[in-house]
């Protein structure tokens, strides 16, 4: 084992995605460790708490916060259709484009 361990790009506590490859998997770093051979590797652990072991290619940080300003457009846009709701004059029309738009905005 190396005498000086290098900092990692990621670390025990992050929340990360597997890229690249045929599955998709999430989770929570648990645990990071060399191989006798040097390389690192990180246990990820899902929420049904499967453990899968990767490289550092393999992973990227998960985002774990939803953009504010897309809250904020959200938030906009369910009052808006809520008012549209309530008018008569080409209310459903308007509250299609709305929907549209929304389902459009992820968060």
């Amino acid at each position: 084992m190396p005498i000086f361990d290098p900092p990692h790009p990621f670390q025990v506590g992050d929340r990360v995605e597997k890229i690249g490859g045929d599955y998709y998997f999430e989770g929570v770093v648990v645990s990071v460790f060399s191989k006798l051979s040097g390389e690192v590797r990180y246990v990820v652990e899902n929420g049904h708490g499967v453990l899968h072991i990767y490289n550092g290619k393999q992973l990227r940080h998960k985002k774990s916060e939803p953009n504010p300003s897309l809250v904020a457009v959200k938030t906009l846009l369910d009052r808006l259709e809520n008012d549209l709701c309530r008018l008569d004059s080409k209310r459903d029309e308007m509250v299609q484009t709305v929907r549209t738009i929304k389902s459009l905005v992820k968060v």
